[in-house]
């Protein structure tokens, strides 16, 4: 039974249920309790993430919970779904903080774009040491960029560098890993005309042509 279809009485036993004085009582009471009840969805904030627009009522009530939540990387000024996605993320990336999983929920949550973390072993670079490859142009030089990743990358880890390649590349790459099972490695991606050869380490190579890529763009 719900609280707010409450039928108090019913509660009872069969010999109070006939006893005027507690059928008074639970007259009484179970508008209250209901009423109670009902008003409870009210302050239920999270639960009112998903329906919020944008307002400055659910800019306040989405910055609250960012507080509440402590996520370590937070702009007030960013858009609402942004910040939205944030605080619902917030529990998880706690939970997996210093990992590469980690950094790469949280910026592509903060700014949305296709990104991917290289760990020192996908480019032969030293032990504890990392890379961000991102479609998003103005990382390497987003002051902000870099306090949402060293908020959450492990405190031992390295970055090497932030390197930048495009939309299409990414999905035409995806593509591959997907069909082929293999890792991304942008240091083997080369630039042919329209045409990008995907060179694996024992020397097979795949091509995608005009058909998957609209443009190319070096990668780096």
């Amino acid at each position: 039974m719900k609280l707010t279809d409450l039928v108090l009485l019913s509660l009872q036993t069969a010999y109070m249920q006939k006893d005027l004085t507690t059928k008074g009582m639970c007259a009484g009471l179970q508008g209250q309790i209901r009423e109670a009840a009902a008003n409870t969805y009210n302050i239920l904030m999270y639960q009112a993430l998903n329906t919020l627009g944008d307002t400055e009522f659910a800019h306040s009530l989405v910055d609250e919970l960012a507080w509440q939540f402590h996520c370590d990387y937070y702009d007030k000024s960013a858009d609402i779904e942004i910040k939205k996605g944030i605080v619902k993320q917030s529990i998880q990336i706690h939970q997996k903080k210093g990992t590469p999983q980690a950094i790469i929920d949280l910026l592509t949550t903060a700014f949305p774009s296709d990104t991917l973390l290289l760990e020192w072993f996908d480019y032969n670079g030293e032990p504890y040491h990392f890379k961000v490859v991102t479609s998003d142009t103005s990382a390497a030089n987003n002051p902000a960029f870099m306090k949402a990743l060293n908020s959450v990358k492990n405190a031992r880890s390295y970055l090497d560098g932030i390197e930048g390649f495009t939309l299409v590349m990414h999905h035409a790459i995806n593509n591959i890993k997907r069909n082929l099972e293999i890792e991304y490695r942008p240091n083997e991606v080369v630039e042919v005309g329209g045409v990008v050869n995907y060179v694996f380490p024992n020397g097979d190579t795949v091509t995608f042509g005009d058909e998957n890529l609209s443009f190319i763009e070096g990668v780096g």
